[in-house]
């Protein structure tokens, strides 16, 4: 099982930096948090693997990051596009749904670089986000 559940290598590469970078950056790290209804196959499959397939179909964020005044809801991506920009809008509102935390919810982008004409999008529905540059290049 890798560290850091469902984050391709790269963006696993990513995290690793930036958690070690920062080892004091919040009180609490969650990954791979399961949130959104997800898609039912429908009454005539198994129990189990109508479950499974709930399960496995549900949106996942990849951090959730805890610190005294608020809540992180964190996407990590090597190069951000405008895919992130509706998680980061969407994740908070289904965080609050699944779990109705007290501390206020703060979307995060943690990348390198952005997709062409990424960048202000993010800027525009005012998500904040972290460049992390690469150690290797």
């Amino acid at each position: 099982m890798r560290k850091y559940p469902h984050l391709l290598p790269d963006d696993a590469a990513l995290w690793g930096q930036f958690d070690t970078d920062n080892p004091a950056y919040a009180s609490t790290l969650e990954y791979d948090i399961h949130v959104g209804e997800g898609r039912d196959p429908g009454p005539e499959y198994d129990p189990a693997i109508r479950n499974a397939a709930i399960l496995l179909s549900q949106r996942r964020i990849d951090v959730v990051a805890t610190h005294a005044d608020h809540i992180d809801i964190i996407e990590v991506s090597t190069t951000a596009g405008i895919t992130q920009v509706g998680q980061l809008m969407t994740y908070p509102l289904l965080y609050k749904a699944a779990y109705n935390p007290t501390l206020p919810l703060r979307p995060l982008l943690i990348c390198r670089s952005f997709q062409t004409d990424a960048q202000p999008a993010f800027d525009a529905h005012n998500i904040p986000y972290i460049i992390v540059p690469s150690k290797f290049t």
